[in-house]
């Protein structure tokens, strides 16, 4: 609707009159230039009419199917990895006190004296809120996701049953 608008401006301003008429001067050179702003207008309509047919059609269902899978294989990917991060972090002799890393010390399961793995040297309560919150998460998030579908959705239809369920009833005979 705005190019149709534009052309018809142009149109107008881009003639003698129509300058006279909107209260502007004369374009100089108009007869040559009306072509070319005119085709723009419409050039500019076919462009907004694809815009509009890319924003209208809807997406192939294998294609939402394969976005939805890598997002899936990225999370997991992403787990896996901070996984092995944290389980790195947390596996790191720390030495406590005076005590140290001997020299050849070069693999982080020989455990010194006095060099416990991190996650030891943790208070026991910081390492249970960590065990709590995974295991929490874990429990709540799948709960929070059920309630939130079932707020959401309509509640689905009841069908009468299949034919093959029904059970037909003997006509009583009569003489």
């Amino acid at each position: 609707m705005v190019f149709a608008w534009l052309a018809a401006f142009f149109q107008r301003a881009l003639t003698e009159e129509g300058a006279e008429e909107l209260g502007t001067t004369p374009v100089p050179h108009a007869q040559m230039q009306a072509p070319l702003v005119l085709k723009r207008c419409a050039e500019g309509r076919s462009a907004a009419g694809g815009a509009l047919t890319l924003v209208c059609t809807q997406l192939p269902f294998p294609y939402v199917h394969l976005l939805s899978m890598l997002v899936q294989v990225a999370c997991v990917f992403n787990a896996i990895v901070q996984g092995a991060a944290t389980g790195w972090i947390l596996s790191e002799p720390t030495c406590i006190g005076e005590a140290a890393l001997g020299k050849g010390h070069h693999f982080r399961y020989e455990v010194q004296e006095g060099c416990p793995p991190a996650l030891f040297v943790f208070s026991s309560m910081a390492t249970c809120l960590l065990l709590c919150g995974c295991l929490s998460s874990i429990l709540i998030y799948p709960v929070i996701y059920h309630i939130h579908r079932t707020l959401t959705l309509t509640p689905p239809l009841t069908l009468p049953p299949p034919p093959s369920l029904l059970v037909a009833l003997p006509l009583p005979l009569t003489r």
